[in-house]
Protein backbone atom coordinates (compact mmCIF):
# COMPACT_ATOMS: atom_id res chain seq x y z
CA UNK A 1 0.00 0.00 0.00
CA UNK A 2 1.14 3.58 -0.62
CA UNK A 3 0.13 6.90 -0.31
CA UNK A 4 0.10 8.38 -3.36
CA UNK A 5 -1.86 12.15 -2.96
CA UNK A 6 -2.86 13.58 0.67
CA UNK A 7 -4.93 16.79 -0.16
CA UNK A 8 -6.92 19.04 2.11
CA UNK A 9 -9.76 16.68 3.46
CA UNK A 10 -8.63 13.49 2.18
CA UNK A 11 -5.68 11.04 1.63
CA UNK A 12 -5.53 8.12 -1.52
CA UNK A 13 -3.76 5.22 -1.21
CA UNK A 14 -3.33 2.73 -3.37
CA UNK A 15 -3.05 -1.44 -3.39
CA UNK A 16 -0.63 -2.25 -6.46
CA UNK A 17 -0.99 -5.98 -5.75
CA UNK A 18 -5.06 -5.68 -6.06
CA UNK A 19 -5.18 -2.28 -8.32
CA UNK A 20 -7.36 -1.35 -5.66
CA UNK A 21 -7.82 2.48 -4.36
CA UNK A 22 -8.89 3.69 -1.20
CA UNK A 23 -10.08 7.15 -0.49
CA UNK A 24 -10.35 8.53 2.95
CA UNK A 25 -12.58 11.69 3.48
CA UNK A 26 -11.10 13.80 6.21
CA UNK A 27 -13.70 15.15 9.28
CA UNK A 28 -15.12 18.02 7.81
CA UNK A 29 -14.71 19.06 4.11
CA UNK A 30 -16.20 22.70 2.39
CA UNK A 31 -17.92 22.37 -0.99
CA UNK A 32 -14.76 22.94 -2.64
CA UNK A 33 -12.73 20.76 -0.90
CA UNK A 34 -15.46 17.66 -1.39
CA UNK A 35 -15.79 18.59 -4.88
CA UNK A 36 -11.70 18.95 -5.36
CA UNK A 37 -10.93 15.71 -3.75
CA UNK A 38 -13.86 13.48 -5.35
CA UNK A 39 -12.65 15.15 -8.73
CA UNK A 40 -8.98 13.98 -8.25
CA UNK A 41 -10.90 10.46 -7.02
CA UNK A 42 -12.81 9.81 -10.39
CA UNK A 43 -9.53 11.40 -12.12
CA UNK A 44 -7.41 8.84 -9.95
CA UNK A 45 -10.03 5.74 -11.52
CA UNK A 46 -9.46 7.19 -15.25
CA UNK A 47 -5.90 7.22 -15.43
CA UNK A 48 -5.34 3.58 -13.31
CA UNK A 49 -8.63 2.32 -14.93
CA UNK A 50 -9.55 0.98 -11.19
CA UNK A 51 -12.52 -2.14 -11.03
CA UNK A 52 -12.43 -1.82 -7.04
CA UNK A 53 -12.95 1.41 -4.75
CA UNK A 54 -12.58 1.57 -1.00
CA UNK A 55 -14.58 5.08 0.07
CA UNK A 56 -13.80 5.42 3.47
CA UNK A 57 -16.18 8.16 5.33
CA UNK A 58 -15.37 7.38 8.14
CA UNK A 59 -14.51 10.32 9.78
CA UNK A 60 -16.20 12.12 7.37
CA UNK A 61 -18.61 14.54 8.95
CA UNK A 62 -21.25 15.61 6.55
CA UNK A 63 -21.73 15.52 2.85
CA UNK A 64 -24.11 18.61 1.41
CA UNK A 65 -27.17 18.05 -0.34
CA UNK A 66 -25.43 19.94 -3.66
CA UNK A 67 -22.30 17.90 -2.94
CA UNK A 68 -24.60 14.42 -3.19
CA UNK A 69 -26.30 15.57 -6.19
CA UNK A 70 -23.18 17.03 -7.80
CA UNK A 71 -21.90 13.60 -7.46
CA UNK A 72 -24.72 11.42 -8.71
CA UNK A 73 -25.10 13.55 -11.56
CA UNK A 74 -21.31 14.52 -12.29
CA UNK A 75 -19.21 11.77 -11.33
CA UNK A 76 -20.33 8.46 -10.72
CA UNK A 77 -21.19 8.19 -14.78
CA UNK A 78 -17.47 8.83 -15.43
CA UNK A 79 -17.21 6.37 -12.39
CA UNK A 80 -18.41 4.16 -14.41
CA UNK A 81 -16.86 5.02 -17.58
CA UNK A 82 -13.96 4.30 -15.93
CA UNK A 83 -14.32 0.78 -15.13
CA UNK A 84 -15.76 1.11 -11.27
CA UNK A 85 -17.76 -2.62 -10.85
CA UNK A 86 -16.87 -3.23 -7.15
CA UNK A 87 -17.59 -0.23 -4.22
CA UNK A 88 -16.79 -0.83 -0.35
CA UNK A 89 -17.96 1.84 1.58
CA UNK A 90 -16.60 2.08 5.39
CA UNK A 91 -19.56 3.52 7.33
CA UNK A 92 -19.38 7.34 8.69
CA UNK A 93 -19.70 7.73 12.34
CA UNK A 94 -22.04 10.23 11.64
CA UNK A 95 -25.47 9.42 10.91
CA UNK A 96 -26.25 12.19 7.92
CA UNK A 97 -23.03 11.34 6.02
CA UNK A 98 -24.14 7.80 6.09
CA UNK A 99 -27.43 9.32 4.50
CA UNK A 100 -25.87 11.25 1.90
CA UNK A 101 -23.01 8.29 0.97
CA UNK A 102 -26.51 6.16 0.46
CA UNK A 103 -28.42 8.78 -1.26
CA UNK A 104 -25.28 8.70 -3.88
CA UNK A 105 -24.74 5.04 -3.77
CA UNK A 106 -28.08 4.33 -5.22
CA UNK A 107 -27.71 6.10 -8.47
CA UNK A 108 -24.94 3.53 -9.14
CA UNK A 109 -26.36 0.88 -11.90
CA UNK A 110 -26.47 -2.27 -10.30
CA UNK A 111 -26.65 -4.30 -12.86
CA UNK A 112 -22.90 -2.52 -13.46
CA UNK A 113 -21.65 -1.79 -10.00
CA UNK A 114 -21.55 -4.38 -6.63
CA UNK A 115 -21.82 -1.59 -3.41
CA UNK A 116 -21.09 -3.24 -0.07
CA UNK A 117 -20.92 -1.23 3.38
CA UNK A 118 -18.45 -1.84 6.14
CA UNK A 119 -18.41 -0.34 9.60
CA UNK A 120 -14.16 -1.32 9.37
CA UNK A 121 -11.29 -0.63 6.99
CA UNK A 122 -10.11 -3.97 7.58
CA UNK A 123 -13.51 -6.00 6.37
CA UNK A 124 -13.43 -3.49 3.13
CA UNK A 125 -10.11 -4.04 2.14
CA UNK A 126 -10.08 -8.01 2.43
CA UNK A 127 -14.04 -7.68 0.79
Amino acid sequence: MTLFASLPGSEYLYYEETNIARAVFLNYNTSEDFRRNTEFLVKSIEERHLSKLIIDTESLKIIGKEDQTWTSTEMVPRMLAGGVRLIAIVNSLYYFTRLGAASISETFDKERTGIEYFNNRDDAITW
